[in-house]
């Protein structure tokens, strides 16, 4: 059963390609398209049903790898379910999606503002928070950029 959640957690072969965390991240963002025609309460529960979904079956996932590392690279998941928690901040656009990919990704991979503390966290918790915390920083970011071009 394990490897039908390492399955889930790696996305099947995204977790495995070239910079998985970017991949998988271009792989929410048609998913996030997707969801535009939702109401902000229904993007909610969606969002809010993947992020629960996403701790238990990383959890789940974790004995199914070999490796020490706290945060296998090949767990591709918690990016998908950050990138879509983002849009609760923010509206969906397309202009809106290539700016969030690029925060997201760039909150993601330098890990400034104590994210980087959050992967010291147990289990699936330290492989989600901080993804969470990426796309935090990326979504008021790209909130406060549209407040200010709203004005002007």
């Amino acid at each position: 059963m394990s490897k039908f959640f390492k399955f889930l957690a790696t996305l099947g072969p995204i977790g495995y390609a070239p910079a998985s965390g970017t991949v998988a991240t271009l792989v929410a963002a048609p998913l996030v398209w997707a969801m535009e025609d939702l109401s902000f309460d229904d993007y909610l529960l969606v969002s809010g049903v993947l992020l629960v979904a996403s701790f238990w079956i990383i959890q789940r996932a974790l004995g199914a790898f070999a490796s020490k590392n706290h945060d296998p690279s090949e767990i591709v998941l918690d990016e998908v379910v950050g990138f879509v928690c983002l849009f609760t901040i923010v509206p969906i656009t397309p202009l809106a999606i290539v700016l969030a990919f690029i925060l997201f990704r760039f909150f993601d991979i330098v890990k400034p503002f104590g994210i980087k503390r959050c992967e010291n966290l147990v289990g699936s918790i330290g492989i989600v928070v901080d993804d969470l915390l990426a796309a935090f920083f990326a979504g008021a970011i790209l909130a406060f950029c549209i407040l200010l071009l709203e004005r002007f």
